[in-house]
């Protein structure tokens, strides 16, 4: 299966011109990430990850800006401009949030 399996990337890689390029760090990846972006976040997170000197990806979804999502407060646009400043990764999900689990095909194409 191995094999198989390397045969068809060596493929995949000659039409779409990839190369493949190895990954060895000094020392261990960590990635951590934040969903929908609940105000605390950003307001509670946000110090003990700059305490820890770590950096997270936050994935917003623009349409629940200043609202409420699952009883929480959500993020607001300063809040983002916040934790961009501190050097974070900023990710877009959807403006609606639409569940790609549920949405018929027209409405994902939308």
């Amino acid at each position: 299966m191995k094999h198989r399996i390397d045969q068809m990337r060596r493929r995949a890689a000659r039409y779409l011109d990839v190369r493949s390029v190895p990954v060895a760090p000094a020392r261990g990846l960590f990635s951590l990430s934040f969903d929908d972006i609940p105000v605390t976040a950003w307001t509670e997170a946000g110090p003990i990850l700059a305490e820890h000197g770590v950096k997270a990806t936050y994935y917003v979804c623009g349409g629940l800006e200043s609202g409420e999502n699952l009883g929480l407060p959500q993020f607001t646009t300063a809040h983002l401009q916040a934790l961009f400043e501190a050097g974070h990764e900023v990710g877009c999900h959807t403006f609606s949030h639409l569940s790609a689990l549920r949405a018929t095909p027209g409405a994902y194409a939308a």
